[in-house]
C-alpha cells in the first residue's frame, strides 16, 4: 500500500503545541462519532461512537450478531484483533476528517492516529494535556472524560508502564507454563482466565486498571478517547518485538494467519472480513508505520523455555486478599523430583498466580515483588518481578464468558531467581510482597478553582487463590 501514514506519538505533538493540528483533527472526528449517537438507529451505525463501543464489549448484543462484542482476549489472537479494530476506527475518524472544512489540507493528507508511548520519560506518564481540558473552542472537549484518575496532573506510576517484560520472550505462542509474547494457541476468545501474554497483562492491563474508571472496564474502555492512543501504542509494541531479534517473529501457523476471520465495518458501513495474516505489515498492508520503533530490552534477551513440563516445587495452602494496602505471603519451597532433581540448577523458574477472582472491578495494578527482607519498608528494583494486572477480572465469573474461572498470571523470574541465589537471599522458604501502584498526585497541586471532574482510584478486593513456584 503506497503512501503510509506515520503514527505520531501523542508528546511529540503536544510538545510542539496542546491543540496540534493533528490532535485537534481527532477531537472534531471523535466529536462527529459522538454526535451520531444522538440520531435514529445509532445502535447498528457502525460509524458512531457507541457502536464502535460496543464492537469492544457489549452484553446487549444478539449473540448471532457477528459485529459487536467480539474483543480477543488471553489469546494469541488479541494483537491481530485489535490492530484490525483501530485500523476501521482510524479510516472511520480519516473519512471524518476529509471532510471537514476545518482542517486544513495538509493534515488531511496526512493525518494518522497518535499513540500515547507513557513507557518513554517522566513526562509521558501525564496524560496529554488536550484530554484534560473539559473545553474545545468554547464547547464541551470531545476528549476529555471525567471518569479519569488522571484529569488534575496526575501521573500514572512508572511500575505500571515498564515493558522489558513484555519484550522478553522470543517465541510467538507456546503452550507451556510461561505464555509466548502474544499469548498461548486458542481458537477465537472473546475473554478466558488465562492464554494471554506478557504484553497483554503489561503494560497493557496495567494502564487500563490506572486510567479512569471507564478504561478499567472492559464494556467501557473504549468509550474513553485515550483508549485508541494506549492500544496505538501496544500495537507498535508488537512491531516493536519484532524490530528486537534474536529469533523474534510472528508465527507461521495457518491457524493463527488464516484458520480465525473477523468481521468489521469500513469507514463507508460496509462489512468486511479480515485474518491476521491480513494486518502483519503494517506499511504494505494498512498503509501505516509508527514514529518510533525503538526500544532496548531490559536485561538479557530470554532463552526458549525447555520442553519438559515444569514442576510444582512450593505454593501458599490458604488464599491471599488484596485490598489496596501492601500485602506479603511467605511459603517453603521443596526439592524437585523427577528428571529436575538431577539438574543442578532449573532452566527457568517461574511465580505462579492462581484463581484471581474479584466481586467488583479492581481499578489498582500490583508491583511483585520477591524476597525483600523483612525489615525493609523498601521496594528494591534487584527484587521485582512484574506487574500485575487484574483488567477485565470482573468479567471472570461471569458464565458467558467463554471459561468462567478464576484469572491466572504467569512471571517467569529465572533471572531473579539466579541473582538472589548469587547473593545468597534464596531459601528454601520465599516471600511475595504485593505493592498498590496508585496513580501519582500531581507535582502541585491545582487550587480549587483550576480542578476539573475526575474520579478517585479504587482499588476494590481481589482474592488470590494460590501463589505459587515453578522448576522447569
Amino acid at each position: 500500500m503506497a503512501n503510509s501514514r506515520i503514527r505520531q506519538d501523542i508528546w511529540t505533538l503536544s510538545r510542539e503545541a496542546t491543540w496540534h493540528p493533528v490532535i485537534r483533527a481527532y477531537a472534531r472526528a471523535v466529536g462527529v462519532l459522538k454526535s451520531r449517537d444522538g440520531a435514529p438507529g445509532h445502535r447498528v451505525d457502525p460509524t458512531s461512537w457507541s457502536y464502535q463501543t460496543a464492537i469492544h464489549w457489549d452484553d446487549t448484543a444478539p449473540a448471532a450478531d457477528e459485529f459487536r462484542n467480539k474483543c480477543q482476549h488471553g489469546t494469541w489472537f488479541f494483537l491481530p484483533w485489535h490492530r484490525m479494530y483501530l485500523f476501521h476506527f482510524e479510516a472511520i475518524l480519516r473519512a471524518v476528517i476529509e471532510q471537514d472544512a476545518a482542517i486544513d489540507d495538509d493534515t488531511k493528507a496526512t493525518w494518522a492516529l497518535p499513540y500515547w508511548n507513557y513507557s518513554k520519560d517522566a513526562q509521558a506518564l501525564l496524560l496529554p494535556p488536550a484530554f484534560a481540558d473539559p473545553m474545545l473552542d468554547g464547547e464541551r472537549n470531545p476528549l476529555f472524560d471525567s471518569t479519569r484518575f488522571l484529569n488534575n496532573g496526575e501521573s500514572l506510576d512508572p511500575r505500571a508502564v515498564l515493558i522489558g517484560a513484555a519484550l522478553r520472550p522470543r517465541r510467538f505462542a507456546t503452550s507451556n507454563i510461561a505464555q509466548g509474547f502474544a499469548g498461548s494457541k486458542t481458537g477465537f476468545m472473546h475473554y478466558q482466565r488465562k492464554g494471554g501474554g506478557p504484553l497483554e497483562a503489561a503494560p497493557h492491563g496495567s494502564v487500563h486498571n490506572s486510567v479512569g474508571v471507564n478504561m478499567s472496564q472492559l464494556d467501557t474502555a473504549p468509550a474513553d478517547p485515550i483508549f485508541w492512543l494506549h492500544h496505538a501504542n501496544i500495537d507498535r509494541l508488537w512491531q516493536v518485538w519484532l524490530g528486537t531479534g534474536h529469533g523474534r517473529a510472528n508465527t507461521t501457523d495457518p491457524d493463527w494467519l488464516t484458520g480465525q476471520r473477523f468481521r468489521f465495518h469500513d469507514s463507508a458501513g460496509t462489512e468486511v472480513t479480515m485474518t491476521s495474516g491480513q494486518v502483519l505489515n503494517t506499511a504494505a498492508q494498512l498503509g501505516y508505520t509508527y514514529e518510533d520503533t525503538s526500544a532496548p530490552l531490559e536485561g538479557e534477551a530470554m532463552e526458549p523455555e525447555p520442553d519438559h513440563p515444569a514442576q510444582l516445587v512450593g505454593a501458599t495452602d490458604k488464599p491471599v486478599q488484596l485490598t489496596g494496602n501492601t500485602a506479603s505471603v511467605r511459603f517453603p519451597i521443596g526439592t524437585p523430583a523427577g528428571p529436575l532433581a538431577a539438574e543442578a540448577e532449573p532452566s527457568r523458574v517461574y511465580l505462579q498466580l492462581d484463581d484471581l477472582t474479584s466481586p467488583d472491578v479492581p481499578r489498582v495494578p500490583y508491583a511483585v515483588y520477591l524476597n525483600v527482607p523483612d525489615d525493609d519498608p523498601a521496594t528494591p528494583d534487584d527484587h521485582y518481578v512484574g506487574t500485575a494486572s487484574t483488567f477485565g477480572i470482573e468479567r471472570i465469573g461471569d458464565p458467558r464468558a467463554d471459561h468462567p474461572e478464576g484469572m491466572q498470571l504467569v512471571f517467569d523470574i529465572t533471572d531473579l531467581y539466579r541473582s538472589l541465589k548469587a547473593k545468597g537471599e534464596w531459601s528454601n522458604r520465599v516471600s511475595v510482597r504485593f505493592v498498590p501502584l496508585y496513580v501519582r498526585p500531581p507535582a502541585v497541586e491545582p487550587e480549587a478553582e483550576q480542578r476539573v471532574a475526575g474520579a478517585r482510584q479504587q482499588p476494590g478486593t481481589v482474592d488470590i487463590g494460590q501463589v505459587s513456584v515453578h522448576f522447569q
